[in-house]
């Protein structure tokens, strides 16, 4: 006779020895703790538990019903009832079944037979969710081993309406089979259909992706037809290798009619204390910068390019690397859209980290594509610079730092000799801050620099049109300055109002010797207001402000408007002695600086609106202004950027300003973006900018559109380009992108 064990003897049972009777033979006494704790995947035994188990000893069976879980390493059978024939090793599910592999894929079923070792299994009416939680439905399941096939199935990475989820996903593939082999890690489709929204879009006799568990694998990257002014109609593909886990390659191979042949690549690997990249490409082509200067521009020769690049970790304290990035022709990497820079670099270094000091030795090399630039870039050979920097407080209750470089800049021999410069800079300084009871914050700093130049084939100085660099000059040059600020705070209403004057002396012999310098770092200066109280404000070294200055200011603002703040800042400097070579347009030739400031309005998420300007010290032309703004909540709204202004042009030569001899063009551009998101799928946004000066210019406007969900996302650019870049010309560009979860990308190149 069948005896029954109730559910409560059973699940403990099962930690015992009367439900390992029940299973195979030979089972160890501590299975289902072993499978609790994570067991190995090649697990042959098998746990049992469910409310009631039956043994029926005549037909060497096992009866469970209720709460079934028949568990095999990492494998699992949960149902209803369960009758395990022990004679055939054949186990029948019934009610609410579900299969979960060793990988996390559970299948689900209203019917199933599987065998004990759950190697070889058939399921009626099945649906399976995979681990990334796409989705498999079928009218019925083989599975053997490792293999999952559905007959009439479909297959889907789209999350299902959560109101009405008998409503078809936004893409599905149909097929009359669906082969999942899951230690392949690929699924195969047999006549398949692909479908849109319900609706039949393609159909294939037979293709195959990986599973959504493949991170990298070898394959097709994407393929683009499509044309391009200047290279005709073309077919481009990109191929796929993962040869390693730290190693992978990218073939690329193309034709363009009015060109020819291209392949090209990219080549990844990582080390254990570093990384390289190479990539580069060769192509047939005739496309030149200057067509006019080649005896013959309509022959096609072979060009290419190449870019590598690398860092490598050489101890706890120090790290080397390279970039090395070189084209054949000037256009050639603009015109196949692998680089948009207009001047390439290469550089090696070394660099080393220690504490709170920094020390970095490199070279530096640049490839210039920019159309009528005939000046040849310098080399850097080499260049090592160093910061030091001592502890908060520990020298006279302020901190020192020293920092410098040494540089060797060179110009290949040309047709006109370059200028070539040797350098050695040194920088040491204390500062220390000092906030009294009052309030008043006070910063001080005391400097001394310290350079020395060698110059061979000095140039004239981009400032003043003139040579008069030396062949070999020193410059020590010692200042000091004070920093001195008073915020004030205010309750205001629901609001925090803070104003802060600001003022800062500087205190430096008025003979900064930059006449008998050369100039090759620090050709431009602007005020504004994050420098108008540095102590030298042009951005390099070779240039140092001389003289003495007062500079003034005040900050002020509102906070804690609800989610918002304003801001205002307005400032001004005064040079009280030094004759500093100044750029035209730097708002610091005159004594009077300009006033420099910046207004930002930001009341709440709908308003953020960023002003700054810069305006003459007579207050009767403003030099530059700039707008920057967004309108609107995150759903729609406008953004854009104005600039505007003017400036009158003046030469400065020895500290005297000669009077003004031309009217600099006038600076009046806007940009112009607006959006609208039409729901949490359906966004469109357009762009414009323009010349609003005589005559009137478009410059370049575009619209795009697009739509994205949980599995896909489609997006379509239009655009257009009235202004022209080195050896290009302007156009129309339409991008078309549409990319399926799982299944890959697909576009459209630009096309001009």
């Amino acid at each position: 006779m069948p005896h029954r064990i109730p559910r409560a003897t059973t699940r403990l049972a099962s930690l015992g020895l009367t439900t390992l009777a029940l299973a195979l033979p030979g089972m160890p006494v501590d299975a289902q703790v072993q499978h609790a704790a994570g067991v190995d995947k090649s697990d042959k035994n098998v746990v049992l538990s469910a409310d009631t188990v039956t043994k029926d000893d005549v037909n060497n069976t096992v009866s469970a019903n209720g709460h079934v879980e028949l568990v095999q390493g990492a494998s699992m059978l949960l149902a209803e009832h369960v009758i395990w024939n022990q004679s055939t090793d054949i186990v029948i599910a019934t009610g609410d079944v579900k299969l979960v592999d060793d990988v996390g894929n559970i299948y689900f079923g209203d019917y199933l037979e599987i065998t004990d070792d759950m190697r070889q299994a058939f399921m009626r009416n099945v649906s399976g969710l995979l681990a990334d939680n796409s989705r498999l439905v079928g009218q019925q399941a083989d599975k053997d081993g490792d293999v999952m096939t559905i007959n009439r199935g479909v297959y889907s990475s789209c999350e299902l309406c959560k109101n009405d989820p008998t409503q078809p996903p936004t893409w599905q593939i149909k097929a009359v089979k669906v082969i999942h082999d899951s230690d392949n890690k690929r699924l195969y489709y047999h006549d398949a259909t692909f479908e849109l929204d319900g609706l039949p879009i393609a159909w294939t006799p037979y293709f195959s992706t990986y599973d959504p568990s493949v991170k990298r694998a070898d394959g097709l990257l994407y393929s683009e037809i499509g044309y391009r002014s200047q290279l005709g109609i073309f077919s481009l593909s990109a191929y796929y290798f993962d040869i390693a886990p730290d190693m992978d390659l990218q073939l690329d191979g193309g034709y363009y009619s009015e060109q020819g042949p291209l392949l090209g690549g990219i080549f990844r690997e990582r080390f254990d204390t570093g990384q390289i990249q190479l990539s580069g490409s060769l192509a047939e082509s005739n496309i030149r910068q200057y067509p006019q200067n080649s005896p013959n521009p309509d022959d096609k020769t072979i060009r290419g390019h190449i870019f590598a690049e690398g860092e490598f970790d050489l101890s706890d304290n120090w790290r080397a690397g390279f970039n090395f990035a070189r084209t054949e022709d000037d256009i050639y990497v603009l015109k196949y859209q692998y680089s948009s820079l207009q001047v390439l670099p290469s550089t090696a270094y070394v660099e080393g980290f220690f504490d709170r000091d920094y020390i970095i030795a490199s070279v530096y090399s640049f490839q210039d594509l920019r159309a009528n630039i005939n000046s040849d870039q310098p080399h850097a050979l080499p260049y090592v610079s160093y910061s030091f920097l001592g502890d908060p407080g520990d020298t006279l209750g302020g901190r020192w730092a020293d920092s410098g470089s040494i540089l060797d800049l060179q110009r290949l021999p040309g047709i006109i000799p370059g200028e070539s410069v040797e350098r050695f800079t040194n920088n040491a300084s204390w500062s220390r801050k000092l906030i009294g009871d009052s309030g008043l914050v006070t910063v001080l700093n005391a400097s001394a620099e310290t350079d020395y130049y060698w110059t061979q084939n000095a140039q004239p100085d981009p400032i003043t049109d003139q040579t008069t660099a030396k062949p070999s000059v020193g410059r020590v040059f010692p200042q000091a300055y004070a920093v001195l600020s008073y915020p004030l705070e205010r309750p205001v209403g629901y609001a925090n109002m803070i104003v802060e004057p600001i003022v800062s002396f500087v205190v430096a012999p008025a003979y900064a010797n930059n006449k008998a310098i050369p100039n090759e770092d620090s050709n431009d200066i602007q005020i504004e207001e994050s420098n108008i109280f540095s102590g030298n404000r042009f951005p390099g070294v070779d240039r140092i402000e001389g003289g003495s200055r007062v500079t003034y200011g005040v900050r002020t603002g509102l906070y804690n408007l609800g989610t918002g703040y304003t801001n205002f800042f307005l400032g001004e400097s005064y040079r009280i002695s030094g004759d500093t070579l100044y750029p035209t347009d730097s708002g610091l030739v005159t004594r009077f600086s300009d006033i420099v400031g910046e207004l930002e309005i930001a009341p709440g998420k709908l308003i953020d609106i960023d002003y700054r300007f810069q305006l003459a010290n007579d207050l009767k032309s403003d030099h530059l202004q700039e707008i920057n703004f967004k309108v609107g909540p995150d759903d729609y709204g406008f953004t854009g950027t104005y600039l505007f202004g003017g400036a009158i042009k003046t030469y400065l030569f020895g500290g005297a300003i000669k009077e003004p001899n031309f009217l600099a063009p006038e600076t009046n551009e806007i940009s112009l973006g607006t959006f609208y998101k039409f729901n949490a799928h359906w966004s469109i946004s357009g762009t414009e900018t323009a010349e609003l000066t005589q005559p009137r210019t478009v410059l370049r406007y575009g619209i795009s559109g697009g739509y994205a969900d949980d599995c896909s996302s489609f997006t379509l650019l239009i655009s257009h380009d009235q202004t022209r870049i080195s050896g290009g010309t302007s156009g129309t560009a339409v991008l078309l992108t549409f990319s399926l979860k799982d299944l890959g990308i697909f576009k459209t190149p630009s096309v001009h």
